[in-house]
């Protein structure tokens, strides 16, 4: 009998390595058969393997012939991962990291396990911020979080995460096709991503990088929508008095605190590296990525943190219900608030920005109107302190870049 690569259960046709005894799916008998040996000429040009196989000889033990082939951008692709994990394809990539879509043979369950590329994959803080994810993710198991089930290493010491696999797109892709957003999908937006802060913050652990690519929208055309929140890759512990924090600094060597993040979704004490930053960073960016959905307009375009802080001294943040007049005046108002460049007149905590996002729900769904005009006084006494704190709040001199 020609040697064989791997057995191929006849209950379910699933390939696995050929010194299984049993599926472990159906706990099926498994018998060798000549059948199933990939013909020694398979070949792949010029692609090498996780552990440095060179897969311009017979394919390696582990890939399945009738499975897609990897390549020398996708190198995973057709692999068993530690006997548990077929890798099928590529979800997506980037110059960090690519995402695989998978399988868990075993439990017949689609995931995505992502990767480090090339020298991220020897990167410390790179590696530093896959345990975080991990950590985080895999902590608290909420419906608004991504869930993280593994975490691994190849045989060429890359880490990998198995995380969740979903179905959706992220606000970025949904701005691409319908800009601004709905009003309503908004606002589900914004009380799913602050119940999910709600939990995090309860625990002492800021995510540091809400931005439309790491909140996914999953369904919602015909049903419901559920939002996940990802990458907590540069969360970061702050002091609630809770337990210590596992979490792995990410702000480069011992001592240093560099800004982490993304500029334009960034709070001005998030942007100037003040170190006791706590949840109503957090709450800046949720206002941040509501100004965006609602009127599809990015308010603040510096690239780097000192430029952001030169930009919101010089440039006055419009209203969004000045550049979209169906919003209710009381998202209008909770959106500035949340955004006020002094920390102390945002919302204290995300429960009570989320009880603020609720109420604005109930005002879009009953359609309340705006105040008038010129009413003798504020329909909302906190309408024009909120704006005046936006406007006037002074801001600390830029660092040093």
């Amino acid at each position: 009998m020609p040697p064989q690569h791997f057995i191929r259960c006849q209950a379910c046709g699933l390939p696995h390595p050929s010194d299984t005894e049993r599926c472990p799916v159906h706990g099926t008998a498994l018998v060798l058969t000549s059948s199933v040996a990939p013909p020694s000429s398979t070949r792949v040009p010029g692609v090498r393997g996780e552990s440095g196989w060179p897969v311009d000889g017979p394919l390696p033990p582990d890939i399945d012939p009738d499975q897609p082939r990897p390549t020398k951008e996708a190198p995973l692709v057709g692999r068993l991962l530690h006997d548990r994990y077929r890798i099928l394809g590529v979800i997506a990539k980037g110059g960090m990291g690519m995402v695989y879509d998978a399988i868990h043979i075993g439990l017949r369950r689609r995931v995505a396990i992502k990767t480090l590329r090339g020298q991220y994959a020897q990167s410390k803080t790179a590696i530093a911020r896959f345990h975080n994810e991990a950590a985080v993710a895999g902590r608290f198991g909420h419906p608004n979080i991504v869930e993280v089930y593994d975490l691994g290493v190849l045989d060429d010491g890359t880490p990998y995460l198995v995380m969740e696999r979903l179905e959706g797109e992220t606000i970025t892709e949904r701005l691409g096709r319908e800009r601004p957003m709905p009003i309503p999908v908004a606002l589900d937006v914004a009380v799913q991503v602050l119940s999910a802060l709600i939990v995090t913050h309860a625990e002492g652990i800021l995510h540091r990088d809400l931005k439309p690519d790491n909140i996914c929208l999953v369904g919602g055309d015909r049903g419901p929508l559920t939002v996940k929140v990802l990458d907590f890759g540069v969360a970061e512990a702050f002091n609630t008095g809770s337990q210590p924090s596992t979490l792995i600094p990410t702000s480069g060597a011992a001592g240093s605190h560099a800004v982490a993040g993304t500029p334009a979704f960034m709070a001005p004490e998030q942007a100037q590296g003040v170190r006791d930053l706590d949840a109503r960073a957090d709450l800046y960016s949720v206002g941040m990525l509501l100004y965006v959905m609602l009127t599809g307009q990015l308010p603040f375009k510096a690239p780097t943190p000192g430029a952001l802080l030169a930009e919101m001294q010089r440039v006055k943040l419009i209203r969004p219900r000045m550049l979209r007049p169906e919003v209710p005046h009381s998202l209008d108002v909770v959106t500035m608030r949340a955004l006020a460049l002094d920390r102390d007149e945002r919302y204290p905590n995300a429960g009570s920005m989320l009880d603020a996002v609720e109420q604005a729900q109930i005002e879009a769904v009953l359609g309340a109107g705006a105040p008038p005009e010129q009413p003798a006084e504020p329909a909302d006494p906190d309408s024009e302190k909120v704006e005046y704190f936006v406007r006037k709040s002074v801001l600390p001199p830029p660092m040093e870049e």
